[in-house]
């Protein structure tokens, strides 16, 4: 087909020109290269995610996957510092609760500094120098809660297949840079 989808409508002034030659010489050793197993897993999943004839909350599934696989090595900024952590650790022991109750509190403890999967994928981009507008993020986060309410059983919806290829576009993104940086020389 011969669609063009227009997803935002900020000015984009800048150089406008196509130079395949430029292109040339920023991917043509990447794609001349072997991937990463990430890169490799990634695109697996999103290949799924792009196959029209799979249901859409199936392809949305594998969107996720993809970007599971995409920014499984990210490493975003702790969120509570290590003398918090010890100390928030000290109180709970101090409280007096059951044991039961003091290692369901630790375990919660211990996952303070775990990033959300759309902060990882977040900190991924930027340190992949991915380029990416507040438009794409705000539809990633409306996928991500799509799939959510899905999995976790609330509401079996359908996402459109615009929508879906709209994502796809945005993580086949993703994982390009990500591959290209991987990618020596």
């Amino acid at each position: 087909s011969h669609r063009r989808w227009i997803h935002e409508l900020n000015d984009h002034s800048g150089p406008q020109g196509l130079s395949l030659e430029d292109h040339y010489r920023q991917w043509g050793a990447v794609l001349s290269a072997e991937p990463p197993t990430s890169v490799v897993s990634a695109m697996r999943s999103l290949r799924d995610a792009a196959d029209d004839t799979r249901p859409s909350s199936e392809r949305c599934h594998h969107l996720w996957s993809a970007l599971e696989y995409y920014a499984a090595n990210a490493k975003p900024p702790k969120v509570v510092s290590k003398q918090s952590f010890k100390a928030a650790r000290g109180a709970v022991k101090e409280l007096g609760l059951p044991p039961a109750e003091v290692a369901r509190l630790l375990g919660v403890l211990d996952g303070a500094n775990q990033a959300p999967l759309m902060a990882r994928v977040r900190h991924q981009a930027s340190a992949d120098g991915a380029p990416t507008s507040e438009a794409e993020w705000n539809h990633l986060a409306a996928l991500r809660d799509a799939r959510n309410r899905t999995v976790h059983g609330s509401v079996t919806e359908s996402v459109s297949d615009d929508d879906l290829r709209w994502g796809v576009s945005i993580a086949a993104r993703f994982i390009l840079y990500h591959w290209s940086r991987s990618t020596p020389g």
